[in-house]
């Protein structure tokens, strides 16, 4: 019976704990990346958002149409240039476009992110902008009840977990609990849920916005 002697058993072992590390490394690179390499590496200060929910990341954009686009992210190729490599992450393109905005927030509604069609069981999500610095939260009303969620500039990314109408009204506090910014209705999105259209249209007659002296002249 051949033995290994203890030299070869010692590379033999080394040889095996590095392949085991690589494939850490690369198991680990298939995992979504964090906030600071999307932005240094994909879309710099165009990302306004980015956040992961159930192992899917997904990012709000501003493109050069004027627009902000919120989308999940997927794998694509893989960069084996890099150390250590990682796949190419992008949009998912399926995702929601609102109109960009100077107005101090804006909010789209996206109640299926990510998937073509709009029936689907996910959690609805709003996305938009935060334009104003002294904004610090966002409060949204849906059957009654106000819900609030931190916030910052540029944007933003949350769930409505629990939530199953769409909200009717959103809006935005400063640091000292003052209202910045309030409207009815979330921008429209495209594409969007067809009754969300419907329902926009009917209130397209009644004020889309309330706000304080500061920003009474500013544009909805």
């Amino acid at each position: 019976m051949m033995t290994l002697s203890r030299r070869k058993l010692i590379t033999w072992t080394a040889l095996l704990a590095g392949g085991g590390a690589l494939v850490e490394v690369v198991r680990r690179q298939n995992e979504p990346p964090p906030a600071a390499w999307v932005r240094d590496r994909l879309w710099g200060d165009d990302l306004l958002a980015y956040a992961v929910w159930d192992g899917e990341p997904r990012a709000v954009l501003a493109d050069g149409d004027n627009r902000v686009k919120f989308d999940l992210m997927i794998r694509g190729d893989w960069l084996w240039p890099e150390w250590p490599p990682r796949p190419q992450w992008q949009l998912a393109g399926a995702g929601y476009k609102i109109a960009a905005s100077d107005a101090p927030a804006t909010v789209g509604y996206a109640p299926c992110v990510g998937i073509m069609g709009e029936h689907c069981t996910q959690i609805p999500e709003l996305f938009g902008q935060v334009n104003d610095a002294n904004i610090v939260a966002m409060e949204v009303l849906a059957g009654g009840t106000w819900r609030r969620f931190a916030v910052l500039p540029p944007g933003f990314i949350v769930r409505l977990d629990g939530v199953t109408i769409v909200p009717s009204g959103y809006r935005w506090f400063n640091a000292a609990g003052r209202i910045v910014w309030e409207t009815l209705a979330s921008s429209l999105t495209t594409p969007g849920p067809r009754p969300w259209r419907r329902r926009q249209n009917r209130q397209a007659s009644a004020p889309a916005s309330r706000t304080n002296d500061r920003y009474a002249d500013a544009p909805e």
